[in-house]
């Protein structure tokens, strides 16, 4: 029996079995697959090396033109997998490591400290295992899979080399996307953000009046993720707005400091095309303006796909979508306030 049939067989009993065992449970945050990029956002609980267990580590497995990497971030969402003493570098969405072959044969090379290398050479030596569960679980379609995994099961066996502790000038570690103009720009694009699934909550359809409310699971601007936001895209006599509001049901899109009204229902914050853009001028606070951005870079796709499952029928189906089209654009508005 091997790792994975092993960790679904339900004889993993204990969790000292399962320190020995060294066989990881997967969670995947994100499946992103764009031209050659691909990467899979995962966390792994309990990894271990048979003597110490990690109860969570997140990374990205990562492959853009071939060169597979892995990701490493600092942040809430983020459990520290490396120490401070570790450089990280800083990026547009805050502190990374990107570790492809070479960089993972420079930092074996180096004097990590004991935490740090048994568990680099934990991970490496379950890397080919945690990718091949990873991408089932997010039922990879890329025809880059293959390219992906082999790229990572030679990352794997990187670890087990020393290395001449130089760095290749293409290296992660002194850069963190590609040379190429080209695969840079791929590079950007894809990483910018992305959501799993939407679930319509309901369809309103009376009249000039159009509204879909739904819940959008994992949006992520290539940094952060989001488990689950709802909030409902709207059309009244050709004026479209978004509603969030807050309550049991509506987990908290935006914190406290963002000021919402109250209406018969509840605390509600209607945001329209103008509003939108004198928020995004306001000094949000960094997880605030993520969020907003993040979703109004994905605003179109899911209201495309929204309106099919809900079977949206409204004569002002297609004003509905020009103007979410419109909103979308919202989130430059700020650069000229």
């Amino acid at each position: 029996m091997n790792a994975d049939e092993l960790a679904t067989s339900g004889r993993i009993t204990s969790v000292d079995e399962a320190r020995t065992r060294r066989v990881p449970d997967i969670g995947v945050h994100q499946l992103l697959e764009h031209g050659r990029y691909v990467h899979v956002d995962v966390t792994v609980k309990n990894l271990s090396d048979g003597v110490t267990a990690w109860a969570k580590s997140r990374f990205k497995m990562r492959a853009l033109e071939g060169v597979a990497s892995l990701e490493f971030r600092r942040g809430r969402t983020w459990p520290d997998f490396f120490d401070s003493t570790v450089v990280f570098q800083t990026d547009s969405y805050g502190e990374a490591l990107q570790l492809d072959k070479a960089a993972i044969e420079h930092l074996s090379a180096q004097r990590l400290g004991p935490e740090n290398e048994l568990k680099l050479r934990a991970l490496l030596e379950n890397l080919v295992s945690i990718a091949e569960r990873s991408a089932r679980m997010a039922n990879m379609q890329s025809p880059s899979r293959q390219e992906w995994l082999e790229g990572l099961k030679a990352l794997a066996a990187a670890g087990g080399r020393r290395g001449t502790g130089e760095l290749d000038a293409a290296s992660p570690l002194l850069k963190a996307a590609p040379a190429d103009a080209d695969a840079a720009e791929t590079f950007d694009r894809a990483r910018r953000t992305g959501f799993d699934d939407v679930r319509v909550n309901q369809l309103l359809e009376q009249g000039s009046y159009v509204h879909i409310d739904v819940t959008v699971m994992n949006l992520s601007d290539g940094a952060q993720v989001w488990p689950e936001i709802r909030f409902k895209m709207r059309a009244h006599e050709g004026v479209v707005s978004l509603e969030f509001r807050r309550g049991p049901t509506w987990p908290d899109f935006f914190d406290p400091t963002v000021a919402f009204q109250t209406d018969s229902y509840g605390e509600a914050l209607q945001l329209d095309k103008g509003a939108i853009e004198h928020l995004s001028a306001q000094r949000l606070g960094p997880e605030n303006e993520s969020k907003l951005r993040a979703l109004l870079e994905n605003l179109v796709s899911i209201a495309e796909r929204s309106a099919r499952m809900a079977n949206m029928q409204s004569p002002s189906r297609q004003e509905w979508l020009e103007g979410l089209k419109a909103l979308a654009k919202s989130k430059d508005g700020s650069a000229e306030e």
